[in-house]
């Protein structure tokens, strides 16, 4: 609900780009709007999502790594892809928990009204 809330402010204060100006623009504005979001929350990566484009943005700012983590991790692909497909169907929030010996996994999702980066 952070970043939708963010998301909802920044769309809001009309400092957007032109729809026609450059999807790089929206994309790098998302992914840092991404970052301030997810710094509050270590070890917590997310993007954004859109049916079309697929992932717009995807940033993982606790990542321990030389240099910022900002793809999506291919082994968790199939599931956000599908939960965010099962939510922008059907208009609202949804969560999934997977387990392994080791960690667990959360995703959530959760509709934007609107999303045309």
């Amino acid at each position: 609900m952070a970043i939708k809330d963010r998301y909802d402010r920044y769309f809001a204060s009309g400092d957007r780009p032109a729809a026609p100006q450059s999807q790089e623009i929206a994309t790098r504005e998302l992914t840092f709007l991404l970052e301030v979001v997810l710094a509050e929350f270590d070890g917590m990566e997310g993007g954004i999502w859109n049916p079309t484009r697929e992932f717009v943005a995807y940033a993982y700012p606790s990542y321990q790594g030389a240099a910022p983590k900002r793809d999506v991790p291919e082994a968790e692909r199939p599931r956000i892809i599908a939960l965010a497909g099962k939510v922008s169907h059907q208009c609202g929030m949804d969560a999934q928990r997977y387990e392994t010996k080791r960690e667990a996994l959360i995703l959530h999702a959760c509709p934007f009204d609107r999303l045309n980066p």
